[in-house]
């Protein structure tokens, strides 16, 4: 799948929305590849004998050069266009963090469209590329695991969100709640808010609009000086060092 596949490299070329009309379409191939979210309607695809079905909430990928025979029932997707792809085979993928995928999709959207910035569309593909593997791996391990990372995609912007309030909004102990993010993800509840929060931060200094003490209190961090250092030690830079060109 493209969410695991260690070695993707693509680069962006454009990000749009499209509407959909019902009918069968004969589709030849196109020199770029495409990463979509499908937000309303579905569609059956037959490529090279092979049936894929993209639902409402699905992740379609359709590889450069590929042709194929599609029947629409409607509907709308959000659209990455890819030039320079290396992954090549087409797929559905079913979401566990639906709303989470669309709503980057179409921060993804609105943000090509102000700023017109690839490397930022990039990064934050390859997060919500990192944020499906770890949804699976949650789902794989149980439901309430994938919950709790929902949650805290939801609440990590808050400085006094931490994990008893999560232990809180599940009814579980401490204990419980580490138990479950070692053996899902492999780390632990804490480590993994703060990668949550360092990981927004990025994209957010990235894009040039806010000043470092924004930026922390944005991601959770109500103390601007300790978000300094935790970010020099990820990134081996200053928050404030970061622009567009650093991200890749």
């Amino acid at each position: 799948m493209i969410y695991d596949f260690d070695e993707l490299n693509f680069q962006i070329l454009s990000v749009i929305r499209v509407e959909q009309p019902e009918g069968v379409f004969d589709v030849n191939g196109r020199p770029y590849a495409a990463l979509s979210f499908r937000v309303s309607g579905r569609g059956d695809f037959i490529i090279d004998g092979e049936e894929i079905s993209s639902e409402t909430g699905d992740l379609l990928f359709m590889p450069a050069g590929a042709s194929y025979k599609v029947h629409y029932s409607g509907g709308e997707m959000l659209v990455l266009h890819f030039f320079d792809c290396n992954y090549s085979t087409p797929e559905s993928i079913p979401l566990e963090n639906v709303d989470y995928v669309k709503r980057k999709f179409s921060e993804m959207l609105d943000s090509w469209h102000q700023k017109h910035s690839p490397n930022e569309i990039k990064s934050i593909t390859y997060k919500v590329l990192q944020s499906i593997t770890d949804s699976k791996a949650a789902a794989a391990s149980g439901d309430v695991l994938s919950k709790m990372i929902e949650y805290m995609n939801e609440r990590y912007s808050d400085p006094d969100f931490d994990i008893s309030e999560l232990c809180r909004k599940f009814y579980t102990s401490s204990a419980t709640v580490r138990r479950r993010f070692s053996e899902g993800l492999h780390t632990s509840p804490k480590q993994y808010l703060m990668k949550i929060r360092l990981d927004n931060a990025i994209d957010l200094l990235a894009e040039g609009n806010y000043s470092v003490r924004t930026v922390s209190l944005m991601c959770g961090f109500a103390d601007e000086k300790y978000f300094s250092r935790i970010f020099r030690e990820k990134y081996g830079r200053a928050p404030s060092e970061i622009n567009k060109k650093l991200i890749v």
